[in-house]
């Protein structure tokens, strides 16, 4: 197996200073308009493997809605530490494919 390179670096001061304010906006209006929303930077990332990210969210069910396909809550729990798997069985398969 090969191992991968990580690329350190440290944006969290550029995050707090600069696109903090943006996503503030975004959440603010989406809060306002009823509009779901989903938002995640990687703001750190160390040689030591580990990554530190900013997330925003506003689900579907703060404006109590239900979304056909709810993505935003997928995504969540992938961040929550949620694995991600394809089921085994072929005929399971169709359903991705």
């Amino acid at each position: 197996m090969v191992k991968k390179e990580i690329t350190p670096f440290d944006k969290r001061r550029v995050y707090k200073t600069k696109i903090a304010p943006i996503v503030d906006a975004l959440r603010r209006a989406c809060t306002e308009n009823g509009v779901p929303m989903f938002f995640t930077a990687a703001v750190e990332n160390k040689e030591d493997g580990t990554t530190a990210y900013e997330t925003e969210m506003i689900s579907a069910g703060t404006h109590e809605m239900e979304l056909g396909d709810d993505r935003i809550a997928k995504m969540v729990n992938v961040i929550n530490g949620f694995r991600v798997v394809f089921p085994v069985t072929p005929e399971a398969l169709d359903d991705y494919l």
